[in-house]
């Protein structure tokens, strides 16, 4: 008992080519289990459930009454005596190893049957991997997975939880990171979506699910001292280094962490050496046009914009990050979020990144 993990809720019996899988009855613990003939529920595959008629010997460990097994209309091929019982509670030499049945097609056996036990955990919900990203609402940016929809489930034939069920169909293809999903049941698999081109309201009841979003990876693309002049000259020089996957910027300045990307129409070199062609994140994902400066600053923000952004009060910054000018040398303006100590001559470090 003591080796059986805490997140067991389930133990599988293999004998011979025979697998069953045993939990406790409610309000009996797997320990209590494991020494009774009366405790458990048996299921072929871990998932369906039945309470089975019990062996009446208190000696024997799990099993089942005589001719049970094969006299259940639920599992037509099991033609088993009994259920196995993974033991005996006495030393007489005609009880030892388990009984009764090494494969599903006999009803005659004994003890005397080697077997392997596993503790087993329950599998979680495909669902707990997605999270609920919109009600009654799906992006319209959203292309169709390869599977696209299904009315398999329409009126909830197949399973009375569309979502687990959405979920399910999505995990097993290989292009789909998220889902709409109809209270009736209908799916929709999506490859991947974006809420820039805005929503499509006017559906019957749903969810819109998804994948967390992949964090990006990044990869250095320049130092710049606080003594360095990081002009519209020295980025162009960087142009030809961004790979072409890259899809954003990460700019370190500090303990500022800033995401920047194109806006529509502009390439990554043709927003480096801009100020006013970035679209701005705090974590790569969500993302915000700010209120731009001026045109000899390279990036960064019209002056309070960071601070009197009620999206993320922690952020009070004067500006976003400036990484560059035609004249003033490193990079503009904190080093943190508060704010303080503010102005040019910061070093900081670029990455190009990709999801």
């Amino acid at each position: 008992c003591s080796e059986i993990p805490s997140s067991t809720t389930m133990i599988r019996v293999e004998m011979g080519t025979v697998t069953d899988y045993f939990k406790p009855k409610d309000g009996a613990t797997l320990c209590e289990m494991l020494v009774s003939n009366s405790k458990h529920l048996w299921s072929p595959d871990g998932e369906a459930w039945e309470e089975p008629t019990y062996y009446p010997s208190t000696k024997h460990f799990g099993g089942s009454l005589n001719h049970r097994t094969r006299q259940n209309s639920n599992h037509p091929i099991d033609q088993r005596d009994t259920l196995s019982f993974w033991g005996y509670a006495g030393s007489t030499s005609g009880t030892l190893g388990g009984c009764c049945s090494s494969d599903l097609s006999t009803s005659s056996g004994g003890w005397k049957q080697a077997f392997t036990m596993h503790t087993c955990a329950a599998t979680p919900p495909a669902v707990e991997k997605y999270s609920v990203s919109f009600t009654n609402q799906h992006p319209n940016d959203a292309p169709s997975a390869e599977n696209e929809c299904t009315n398999a489930n329409h009126n909830l034939v197949v399973s009375d939880d569309p979502r687990e069920f959405c979920a399910q169909r999505c995990d097993a293809d290989a292009t789909c990171e998220a889902f709409w999903v109809y209270t009736t049941g209908r799916c929709c698999l999506k490859a991947s979506w974006s809420a820039d081109q805005g929503f499509t309201t006017d559906l019957q009841a749903g969810w819109f699910l998804a994948l967390p979003a992949k964090a990006p990876t990044c990869s250095k693309i320049a130092d710049v001292s606080s003594t360095s002049l990081a002009n519209k000259a020295f980025w162009e020089s960087k142009c030809s280094e961004i790979p072409s996957s890259a899809t954003m910027i990460r700019v370190d300045m500090g303990t500022v962490t800033d995401y920047f990307k194109p806006k529509d129409g502009a390439t990554l070199c043709e927003m480096l050496v801009s100020y006013s062609k970035h679209l701005w994140s705090p974590d790569g994902e969500s993302w915000e046009e700010p209120a731009y400066y001026k045109i000899n600053h390279l990036g960064g923000s019209a002056k309070l914009w960071p601070s009197q952004n009620s999206n993320h009060p922690m952020d009070q910054r004067n500006y976003l990050t400036f990484w560059g000018d035609e004249t003033a040398e490193g990079g503009c303006c904190s080093s943190d979020l508060s704010g303080s100590t503010p102005g040019w001559k910061k070093a900081f470090t670029m990455f190009t990144c990709a999801i």
